[in-house]
């Protein structure tokens, strides 16, 4: 029954090899190529047969109509921007530096903008002009047009490379009152794109303003033109000019027909020689990829040398998986680091002191003299309550960075929680004990002083400490109460000392 129910899964799906599927999908693309060949050759007789001089004179006037609108476009959004309350304000109120400001945070706002500024009433330019980006030759256009001598409509200026743009300027009023002036300039890259997205492949545009500057162009203008047309751009001094290339009609047809047969006939050849190829890359890198992930799955360490990928795709997906190891990895280390230190203070937290609290009482069976010491800050409550727990929290990693490095190598330094610090430390004596709390204190002291400097605070602690041997056959929880009623006697007597049973 069950060998029934596989093969009528495997006749309801049949599996196809990476083999099969290259064949036919290389077969598609082969009928694809072909269609392609022959619309394109229909396509394109037709559209030789078709043009006429009128379609081309429809055309140029249509391209000018919106290289017209492009550039209204862009007047209008000046106007728009020069109508708003804020520019007004800027020039009523603001200083040369606002009003600059403000023109620079813009020339990043507005779209294909070259520069901004604004002029008060007396057309003095508001800011630096270097930084505004105006130019003299700007400057001196914008002082022709209001004085009303005659200039280019919109003027072209292009003498830094890189920088070619148009000037067009908006006054500012307000109820009615002349107050000053916008002026912009856009680059010429926008009449640039305009050309490139209505260029076709027989006919090439240039626009040229009044001076015989050539404002824009689509690439390939030079070349056997058998035709050209001109018309003056509505709303400017600027003309445009399509010229139409030759293209020899009855040769070109003959040679299309030929030329797409021939191309046919080496692209498929080429395509299915690469397609093969390319099967037999891939079905190489699968078996360096099996290879990754079979190391991986084994847990065991990649070779120096692994097998080197061909295809970058493949060795993307070998990095990907190489990378989700390490950050496997990380994320473990990371959540073994969270669950034993500190959150605050980066110090081991009462499940590690559990964890060393069980070696040091095997230590202590060997005839190693350790202790464990409480330690508790006191007045720190009053610390959280006087100045906030900012100031508390830092009071806490001020002590963890004298509490660790007061301690060697060998100790164990713990959080216990809140101001409660617990050290385990080996080979003491008594009097090294309190040697070592003495030094604890006049570390934390000059730290906290120095706090205390910085901020005019007037931050007043101690340290209270109660510890305890770690004696031959002890229990965690004896050695624990032990120094616990240490503490409490230190506490008891008056705090800042330290006590030891």
């Amino acid at each position: 029954m069950g060998s029934s129910n596989k093969n009528n899964a495997e006749q309801g799906h049949a599996i196809t090899s990476l083999r099969q599927h290259t064949l036919r999908y290389t077969f598609i693309i082969f009928v694809v190529i072909f269609f392609a060949a022959v619309i394109h050759y229909l396509v394109f007789s037709q559209y030789l047969h078709s043009l006429d001089h009128r379609e081309y004179q429809e055309s140029l006037e249509r391209t000018a109509q919106n290289i017209s609108r492009s550039v209204n476009f862009y007047q209008l959004l000046i106007n728009r921007m020069a109508a708003q309350p804020k520019v007004a304000d800027m020039l009523n109120f603001a200083n040369k530096h606002q009003a600059q400001s403000w023109a620079v945070d813009m020339q990043a706002i507005v779209p294909d903008v070259i520069g901004m500024a604004l002029f008060d009433k007396q057309h003095k330019l508001l800011g630096d002009s270097e930084k505004l980006r105006l130019s003299q030759s700007c400057l001196g256009d914008m002082q022709k047009r209001l004085q009303g001598i005659p200039t280019a409509q919109p003027p072209v200026h292009h003498r830094i490379i890189g920088l070619e743009h148009y000037d067009v300027i908006a006054p500012v009023h307000q109820d009615g009152e002349y107050i000053g002036m916008l002026f912009s300039s856009f680059s010429l890259e926008v009449i640039e794109r305009l050309l490139d997205d209505l260029a076709a492949e027989n006919l090439r545009y240039r626009v040229v303003n009044s001076t015989g500057y050539m404002i824009a162009e689509t690439s390939g203008f030079n070349g056997e033109i058998i035709d050209i047309y001109k018309t003056v751009i509505p709303e400017t001094d600027w003309y445009i000019e399509m010229a139409v290339l030759s293209s020899r009609e009855n040769a070109l047809v003959t040679s299309l027909l030929v030329s797409n047969f021939v191309t046919f006939i080496l692209v498929s050849g080429i395509l299915y020689f690469s397609m093969s190829r390319l099967f037999h890359v891939v079905l190489q890198d699968f078996d360096t990829l099996g290879w990754l992930i079979g190391r991986i799955r084994s847990g065991s360490q990649q070779d120096e040398n692994p097998p080197v990928t061909r295809l970058k795709e493949t060795e993307g997906v070998m990095r990907f998986i190489q990378y989700c190891t390490e950050e496997i990895g990380r994320y473990q280390r990371k959540l073994e680091q969270e669950s034993t230190t500190d959150e605050l203070t980066g110090l081991y937290n009462r499940r590690v002191l559990n964890q060393y609290l069980e070696k040091f009482l095997d230590l202590a069976n060997h005839d190693h003299t350790s202790y464990l010491v409480i330690i508790d800050i006191d007045l720190f409550k009053e610390i959280n309550d006087t100045y906030g727990h900012d100031v508390g929290d830092k009071v806490l990693l001020y002590f963890s960075e004298v509490f660790k490095k007061n301690c060697r190598e060998a100790d164990v330094c713990t959080r216990a929680g809140g101001d409660e610090f617990i050290a385990l430390l080996v080979d003491y004596s008594k009097q090294d004990i309190e040697s070592w709390y003495h030094e604890l204190c006049r570390k934390m002291w000059e730290r906290i002083d120095q706090y205390n400097l910085d901020t005019n605070y007037e931050i007043k602690f101690g340290l209270s400490a109660g510890c305890t041997l770690i004696r031959n056959n002890d229990l965690k929880s004896a050695v624990l109460k032990r120094a616990d009623e240490a503490l409490y006697k230190v506490k008891a007597s008056g705090r800042n000392s330290i006590q030891c049973l």
